[in-house]
């Protein structure tokens, strides 16, 4: 879940970190069942509470990367190289981020 987190959150601006996400759960799948197959003497014994609480936390990975998403890419330093110079006059400083900019 983590990994699904993570990549949910920073993906928009990481595009490389969905298909090492990929590999990576599907590296950990395999694992599993390798482990299944040859080590564990019996499956461990869970119920679907498990499975149905994952599931609920995990709805709420599309939130964030909404969230944070929307705020990677209406960031004008990343895409647009604008760089707001810092002053320490103690005023708030405008970072321009906005959705639409024409």
């Amino acid at each position: 879940m983590n990994q699904i987190y993570i990549t949910f959150t920073f993906g928009l601006a990481l595009p490389i970190l969905f298909p090492i996400c990929l590999m990576s759960i599907f590296n950990m799948y395999v694992a599993e069942r390798l482990q299944f197959a040859y080590f564990y003497k019996q499956p461990p014994k869970t119920d679907n509470r498990l499975n149905d609480r994952a599931l609920q936390i995990l709805m709420y990975a599309p939130l964030m990367m909404l969230s944070f998403g929307y705020w990677q890419l209406s960031n004008r330093q990343i895409f647009f190289n604008e760089i707001q110079e810092i002053t320490h006059s103690g005023k708030p400083i405008l970072v321009e981020h906005k959705m639409f900019y024409f």
